[in-house]
């Protein structure tokens, strides 16, 4: 009888578990739905050419002024294109991600290399949004960058805009020539891969430099007369930032999540905890979706969080004042741009300034943003991170207040609740292929024969 007894609690326990889940899904559709989430497609079609010059240059140091860093030093694919660390380490380091280290004539980057997951289709670039493409008016699209010369209806850098121009022509996503051009900007960056020896020099003097020093190598003449035969082997910036972009557009997409399967209309794809996690996502009580909204899980706007600040910062004084550094606009006080966040947990630590270690820290720090900034634990940080943070506490108040008003309130969620919402970044939105498809790279050779980091 008391057999009896446990089974048929276990078998009514069991029905009312699995009729739960209808439930919940028919909830979740009913958000996803009013939220007008789809699935993130895959990018368009690759040009094999310039995906194949574009995965040659992205390892090569040759890349770089002094040739000592490559993009992947800091974006590595054994470490999720993440530094590993809260910042990265430029020209003269020595290994990738979080193994990598300075030397004593080595500079971080000011802020968290941004991670590289399905760029394509993004109109603006970077923390702080430098790099961006819009419309100008029904006709017309316009860069905005750190380069004059490549900006508004009449730039001067015509032959560099003219590269950008005809491979965005051959390629389906408007946002591409936006991703193009990004990649101009870490090339010519003092602290990343430009180095101290060249700082003095212009952007378009050190670009053409960079040019004729990629083109010294024999293996890359064949490359680009391949890529771009219609320069006439006249190349410049503008055909590298084409190849880059599209090695990562196509090498770096993340379109096969779970969460992705289950838009599709796979229930079965995600956990019962994924699902409550995804519920709460799209809540009015965590908010996640005010900002992580559309295919990307991005609005691509900018926005003040309260993040507390770590590390040498962009400012003078040692703080990082966010997008108002670019725009030079009070209204842009502390305010960074919403991440995209397929595969998100790959690519820690997290924020602009790798001030968060892990995903839950992220989540507890939004459920009580004031409580967040007052007693964060800087002790905690790296040497490096903790520079400036003494100086930057006394800036709290500055910083609550800057916070986006909807933030400010703290959100009471249960830890069942927070580790539901975690579980839901971390598994439900990583693509099962991505290890794989990363560790390819492993033990890839160059044009230029220097050695990889």
């Amino acid at each position: 009888m008391k057999a009896f007894f446990t089974y048929f609690l276990f078998f009514a326990f069991s029905r009312q578990l699995v009729a739960g889940l209808p439930d919940i899904d028919a909830d979740l559709k009913i958000k996803l739905k009013k939220a007008n989430v789809t699935a993130l497609p895959k990018p368009g079609a690759a040009k094999k050419e310039y995906f194949e010059l574009g995965k040659n240059l992205f390892f090569d140091k040759v890349l770089s002024g002094e040739r000592n860093v490559s993009c992947s030093s800091c974006h590595s694919p054994e470490h999720g294109l993440s530094s590993g660390m809260a910042y990265g380490i430029g020209g003269g380091g020595i290994g990738s991600g979080p193994l990598r280290k300075a030397s004593a004539f080595t500079q971080y980057t000011l802020r968290n290399p941004p991670q590289l997951f399905n760029l394509s289709g993004q109109p603006t670039h970077f923390w702080d949004g430098q790099v961006s493409y819009y419309d100008l008016d029904s006709d017309q699209k316009i860069l905005t960058t750190p380069e004059p010369g490549l900006n508004g209806e009449y730039p001067y850098l015509t032959e560099v805009i003219e590269a950008l121009r005809l491979a965005s022509k051959t390629n389906s996503n408007d946002n591409f020539m936006s991703l193009a051009a990004q990649i101009l900007f870490p090339i010519a960056n003092t602290y990343e891969m430009k180095g101290s020896k060249y700082a003095q020099e212009t952007n378009e003097d050190y670009w053409q430099r960079i040019v004729n020093q990629v083109l010294a190598v024999d293996g890359y003449k064949a490359l680009f007369k391949r890529a771009f035969p219609q320069a006439k082997g006249q190349y410049n910036i503008g055909h590298i930032g084409v190849a880059v972009a599209e090695f990562i557009r196509q090498a770096f997409s993340a379109t096969e999540t779970p969460f992705d399967k289950y838009l599709q209309g796979r229930v079965t794809a995600l956990s019962i905890e994924e699902k409550r996690g995804a519920l709460l996502f799209y809540s009015e009580k965590a908010k996640c979706s005010q900002c992580h909204t559309g295919p990307h899980l991005s609005d691509f706007d900018f926005k003040s969080v309260g993040v507390p600040q770590g590390g040498p910062g962009v400012s003078a004084d040692g703080d990082d004042y966010g997008r108002s550094d670019y725009t030079n606009s009070t209204l842009d006080v502390f305010k960074f741009k919403t991440p995209v966040l397929r595969n998100v947990v790959l690519s820690g630590p997290f924020m602009h300034n790798g001030v968060f270690k892990t995903m839950k820290e992220v989540v507890v720090h939004y459920n009580d943003v004031g409580y967040s900034i007052d007693h964060f634990d800087f002790e905690k940080l790296s040497q490096v991170e903790q520079k400036n943070y003494k100086e930057n506490s006394k800036r709290n108040n500055a910083r609550y207040n800057s916070v986006e008003f909807e933030f400010r309130m703290p959100l009471h969620l249960t830890e069942a609740e927070i580790g539901d919402l975690v579980k839901f970044l971390e598994i439900s939105l990583t693509d099962p292929n991505t290890e794989k498809s990363l560790k390819s790279y492993k033990g890839i050779k160059v044009p230029s024969g220097l050695p990889i980091d």
